[in-house]
């Protein structure tokens, strides 16, 4: 017997949006029909953003003057529901500068053309302008949001997390409005969560960030230009209760400089991130409560390193989360010690590791190898996220030798890998030909004066993707990144042309996707996200030669519609699998 979704109870039909992870999955399930429309408002009003800037005034603005209508509507007549404060759980303040403007595409593009070194590219952005001459339109928008901003953050009664990103682009008084709102009953009493990344500008640098009241929050989470007299603040304050289940402290305005980490954790917490800091006192952390450890750029020395595993090890407290952003030069030889910690136990579920930083040709690989063949086989269970980023091609990125471990991995559903360039798509930018003999397979930097010069590599981004489609069916989110020359680790050729090598392997990884979703042969899943760092490259797979003719004559608009009608098919999938299950 055939059931029609809109005949299954309110109930199930709830729990079917809880199972959607995505956001604009949930939107699009909404916009199906109007009973889905109101069942599914819930679920999509739960998480707003609010991102104000001289390239999106009128979304964010209008929210805001819908909250505080809705306010004013509901004082004059009690008996109406509300429509949308009611429904908002967590609140995004990514932006609120109306007069700045985000750098075009191409300014962007030129931009990066003139960069030399690798990490300029890893780290870049792109930049921010200020309007010298506001329109009007800019002008009312400022007005509006002076005037919008307090009525319709206390309108939030039910608000329970706030993940807010306040940059100097976004002016004190938004700094100030938004701390005396946090402060007051309205927000305060229901409040859970409290994420904040704090950029001031330079002249501002050092003075007191604001810590509001939050006295029940299960969530604490900091990050920014944060120096040692803040967490003096952090440590003295009323935030650090037995509440607390996450605490994430993370500095990151200076590189390769870290503080001292003399703070005293509650054994309540669960999940710990300590980014930028330096574990003085490793032994004050209590250890066992904790499931989640997020080093990240942790500047320690090679006995406060051997401590911390040896602590693990010792209270035989098995990690389901872990992340470290830099392993550096400090702490190369002792990489045994993490990998003998992984390699004691199963039912590791989330696995990241950048590095190393380093460059040995004998002990790189061997890391590698040791990690492929003894560590991560003890997780193939349970692992559904892993990210691992070496700074240098090696062992470490995807190919032939890691491909079967990957198979057994079932469970993943997000996997960022860096890829070997040999073998990948050539660049099919004629003005850029001239430049093969910088990143092109024969002529590598890599292979100057090797005997391997005319060998030929398998494109592993198409044996990836392979992969995916025939061992990865619950991977959501796959990321390909290249990763730097290891010819030149120990020479200066990176300062001339490191950038511009990595920006042609990644449109030649680019290429070596699109090529792959061209072959008919191919079959890739529609729910893969797959990111080339963290631009989305959109395929669809084609059905024959002429239907792809057609396609590319229809344009944009039908372009546009035909990714909203996969989407909408996709999410359909999803909930049909997961109907099924629910009423076996």
């Amino acid at each position: 017997m055939s059931i029609s979704f809109l005949e299954l109870p309110l109930e199930l039909l709830h729990r079917i949006a809880n199972e959607v992870p995505r956001l604009q999955d949930r939107k699009s399930l909404r916009l199906t029909c109007s009973s889905f429309g109101e069942v599914f408002r819930s679920h999509v009003l739960a998480e707003v953003t609010l991102n104000i800037h001289g390239d999106n005034l009128e979304h964010g603005i209008n929210f805001l003057q819908t909250l505080v209508d809705e306010e004013k509507n509901l004082k004059a007549d009690p008996v109406i529901t509300s429509k949308y404060s009611r429904h908002i759980r967590t609140l995004y303040i990514d932006s609120l500068c109306p007069r700045y403007f985000i750098e075009s595409e191409e300014d962007f593009e030129q931009r990066q053309r003139m960069l030399r070194y690798t990490f300029e590219v890893e780290e870049g952005a792109r930049l921010w302008s200020e309007a010298n001459f506001p329109s009007e339109q800019i002008l009312i928008a400022e007005t509006k949001l002076q005037s919008l901003l307090k009525p319709a953050l206390e309108s939030l009664y039910r608000l329970t997390a706030i993940r807010w990103r306040w940059h100097w682009r976004d002016s004190q008084w938004s700094l100030d409005t938004i701390s005396e709102c946090l402060e007051g009953p309205k927000l305060c009493r229901n409040m859970k969560e409290f994420t904040f990344a704090y950029h001031p500008s330079a002249i501002d640098i050092g003075k007191p960030f604001p810590l509001p009241n939050l006295k029940q929050l299960r969530v604490f989470s900091v990050s920014g230009a944060i120096f040692e007299n803040d967490f003096k603040k952090i440590a003295r304050h009323p935030i650090m209760s037995n509440n607390l289940k996450t605490l994430h402290l993370s500095q990151n305005r200076i590189r390769y400089s870290s503080i001292p980490f003399d703070i005293h954790i509650p054994a309540t917490v669960s999940d710990l991130r300590l980014h930028g800091l330096t574990l003085e006192s490793i032994g004050k952390v209590t250890y066992r409560n904790i499931t989640s450890l997020d080093l990240g750029t942790l500047m320690s020395t090679n006995r406060e390193w051997d401590a911390l595993w040896d602590i693990l090890s010792s209270q035989q407290i098995h990690l389901c989360d872990f992340a470290i952003h830099r392993i550096t030069r400090l702490a190369h030889h002792d990489m045994d010690k993490m990998l003998n910690y992984f390699q004691s136990y199963s039912g590791l579920e989330s696995f990241s590791l950048k590095g190393p930083m380093w460059y040995d040709p004998s002990l790189y690989d061997s890391y590698a190898i040791k990690f492929y063949e003894n560590v991560l086989p003890m997780h193939v269970e349970t692992l559904v996220k892993l990210e691992l980023k070496p700074e240098f091609e090696s062992k470490w990125c995807f190919g032939v030798d890691n491909i079967n471990v990957l198979r057994r991995c079932k469970r993943l559903r997000s996997l960022w890998v860096k890829v070997d360039h040999r073998g990948l798509e050539p660049e099919l930018i004629p003005e850029r030909l001239v430049a093969g003999t910088l990143y092109g397979d024969r002529n590598s930097p890599m292979l100057f004066g090797s005997s391997s010069a005319g060998a030929s590599y398998p494109n592993l981004v198409h044996l990836l993707l392979q992969l995916v489609s025939s061992d990865l069916h619950d991977l959501e989110k796959l990321t390909l990144e290249p990763a730097r020359n290891p010819s030149w680790a120990h020479d200066h050729t990176d300062m001339i042309f490191g950038a511009q090598f990595r920006l042609g392997i990644q449109r030649r990884l680019r290429a070596s996707v699109e090529s792959f979703a061209r072959d008919l042969s191919n079959h890739v899943l529609q729910w893969v996200r797959i990111y080339i760092v963290n631009e989305r490259v959109i395929i669809a797979p084609i059905q024959d030669q002429d239907d792809a003719d057609g396609k590319q004559k229809e344009g944009k608009i039908r372009k546009k519609k035909g990714q909203l009608e996969t989407k909408h098919k996709t999410v359909f999938q999803e909930i049909s699998g997961f109907t099924k299950r629910l009423l076996q």
